[in-house]
């Protein structure tokens, strides 16, 4: 029990390292910034009916991609008109 224990909570201190670890490190927004790259280029002879963009990337440029919206509704917390 006491081998069990003692391997459990290095497993824990394990996990919390990982977290300040270059590959775990926040990147959600990442995704905004990205570019397109040149189209594959299939080889002479061959199909490209296998091959198809599951992720396309717009070519637009969105200037309020970065802007913080509230999830509140608007005039929630406003006092009510009343006639």
């Amino acid at each position: 029990m006491r081998y069990i224990l003692i391997c459990f909570i290095l497993f824990l201190s394990a996990c919390s390292s990982l977290q300040k670890s270059a590959a775990f490190t926040g990147r959600t927004n990442q995704y905004l910034t990205a570019k397109n790259i040149p189209p594959l280029k299939i080889p002479p002879g061959l199909s490209s009916d296998a091959f198809h963009s599951y992720y396309p990337i717009s070519e637009k440029n969105y200037p309020n991609a970065s802007k913080i919206v509230s999830i509140v509704p608007p005039g929630l917390y406003s006092k009510p008109k009343f006639g």
